[in-house]
């Protein structure tokens, strides 16, 4: 909970302060208050917008989730917290990406260009083992647990059977059957 609320205060503060600041004056272009990465950037504004709300929002998601009383010690539900908290920060790293590439000067772009793509490639490849690994034990768990379902299943209806044999056996030796009188009938 305290990852999610440090990452949502994060993500509120790079949607109101954006890197590059905000307009401190009114234009015919523009007004005061809006981010200037928006008229400087126009094509990495929206995307740094998209990825910064896709994290606030995901933290804001794990923290309701956390404090509903939901049966966490489901792995379903753990898993699918899991994966909130990849996405969000995932997101968080997206945003600082743009952030960063904007506030570098442009002579050094290039080489943080490559950089960015290189540590993208290497995010994208850990999350992916991550999502693989986590959903094969949560497959693989569940699997288990509807063998050991199963099987005491399997268990009770032997010992139903069993029991009833023995209860059966018991009564046909206690009780003897009594013969019906012959009625003449062949």
């Amino acid at each position: 909970m305290v990852v999610a609320s440090l990452i949502a205060t994060m993500a509120f503060q790079a949607g109101v302060t954006p890197p590059g600041g905000v307009w401190q004056s009114d234009s015919e272009t523009y007004r005061a208050g809006e981010a200037v990465m928006a008229y400087n950037y126009p094509d990495s504004y929206p995307m740094f917008l998209r990825s910064n709300t896709i994290g606030f929002v995901a933290s804001l998601s794990t923290i309701l989730l956390l404090i509903s009383d939901l049966p966490f010690k489901k792995r379903a539900f753990m898993w699918i917290l899991v994966v909130i908290m990849w996405l969000t920060i995932t997101s968080m790293a997206i945003t600082y990406a743009f952030s960063i590439f904007v506030v570098t000067p442009i002579k050094d772009r290039k080489s943080l260009s490559k950089t960015i793509v290189v540590a993208v490639i290497v995010w994208c490849s850990v999350m992916a083992v991550l999502l693989l690994v986590h959903t094969g034990r949560l497959i693989a768990n569940a699997l288990e647990e509807e063998h050991s379902r199963h099987v005491a299943v399997k268990r009770n209806r032997i010992a139903f059977l069993k029991k009833n044999f023995l209860v059966g056996y018991v009564i046909s030796i206690v009780k003897p059957r009594q013969r019906r009188p012959n009625s003449g009938v062949v």
